[in-house]
């Protein structure tokens, strides 16, 4: 699981902000909802993310591996992105990055695609946060 940390900072603003009564809690779930919901679609989902086959390779890939990506709401401001198929772990690793078998090794490690996206999270944080302040 990963889990970030947030601080906010900005002084009296941010402060005046918060006593407003903003909900930041809102604020950072829509921010999170977006992301999850794009790192799905452009690094994981469908099989335009699959790594070329294997030179003289005859194996047919169904899609299943790739159609198998989903996101499940924990909670306000909790997501976990997952891959139902059962073999998923043996291709792309399990939720550790770890369990991808050698032969697979030319694919990529879903944790690590999840992982290069979480700047993108700041800026979407930052610019949800800066889009509240100014409403």
């Amino acid at each position: 699981m990963l889990d970030i940390d947030l601080t906010i900072d900005g002084g009296g603003r941010a402060q005046r902000w918060l006593e407003r009564g903003v909900n930041l809690e809102s604020v950072i779930d829509r921010a999170l909802g977006s992301w999850a919901n794009e790192t799905l679609d452009t690094r994981m989902y469908g099989e335009e993310n699959y790594v070329p086959p294997p030179p003289n390779s005859r194996y047919i890939r169904t899609g299943k591996l790739g159609r198998g990506w989903g996101l499940m709401r924990e909670g306000r401001g909790r997501v976990r992105l997952f891959n139902h198929v059962g073999y998923a772990q043996h291709v792309v690793g399990d939720g550790s990055g770890k369990r991808q078998a050698r032969r697979m090794g030319h694919w990529w490690i879903g944790r690590k695609r999840i992982e290069e996206r979480l700047p993108r999270l700041m800026v979407r944080f930052r610019d949800e946060i800066v889009r509240e302040m100014r409403s």
